[in-house]
């Protein structure tokens, strides 16, 4: 195929686009199956450059693309009314870029991997804020206060020992009733 024209693949996926020695090239809309939409620009039968990817559950990716991957400068819009804009490599964010939470809580920083990943600033809507290191979507001074704990504990049945009894101490220590209150659930007999 050369020019323009329309294709319904066997499993039901529709091109109506650009083609060129049988691949789609040039600018077309690819409507899948199962729903889901992808139109913009194409080179060597794979998305590559701008365009727009509208998923089954109301996503929607609208930006660079690379053989096929998001990659260069994206936004994706979540149905539940988030947006990420920022960098993309590989299909992941990577990079700079910000989350805005549909509860107006907002990341702003680097990106690795779809997950937070060096400097950055996390702003919660009532005012309070954390800026600094993350590592692997966690705030790193807490992800590594987390795996230095852990490391300190001799073997993994001891660390898995000892985190049964940290939270049965929290356990405790949170749901000591009150006089008025009578003793908790687990320790009342049965009615006879």
């Amino acid at each position: 195929m050369h020019g323009r024209g329309v294709y319904t693949f066997p499993n039901g996926n529709k091109y109506d686009g650009e083609w060129s020695g049988d691949l789609k090239e040039g600018y077309g809309t690819l409507q899948y199956v199962n729903g889901e939409r992808y139109e913009g620009y194409w080179a060597e039968d794979k998305a590559h450059g701008k365009g727009t990817l509208t998923y089954l559950q109301g996503d929607k990716y609208v930006g660079d693309w690379s053989a096929g991957k998001k990659a260069g400068q994206g936004e994706l819009y979540y149905a539940n009314g988030d947006m990420f804009r920022g960098e993309w490599a590989s299909d992941r964010a990577s990079g700079f870029g910000v989350l805005l939470y549909a509860n107006n809580n907002r990341y702003e920083g680097a990106w690795l991997d779809d997950k937070r990943h060096g400097h950055g600033t996390f702003s919660h809507a009532d005012g309070s804020r954390y800026e600094g290191e993350w590592s692997a979507g966690r705030k790193a001074d807490a992800a590594n206060r987390r795996r230095r704990a852990l490391a300190a504990l001799p073997s993994p049945a001891l660390r898995s020992r000892e985190c049964r009894r940290a939270r049965a101490r929290s356990t405790l220590q949170t749901a000591t009733p009150s006089a008025a209150s009578g003793p908790p659930e687990s320790s009342r007999g049965r009615a006879s």
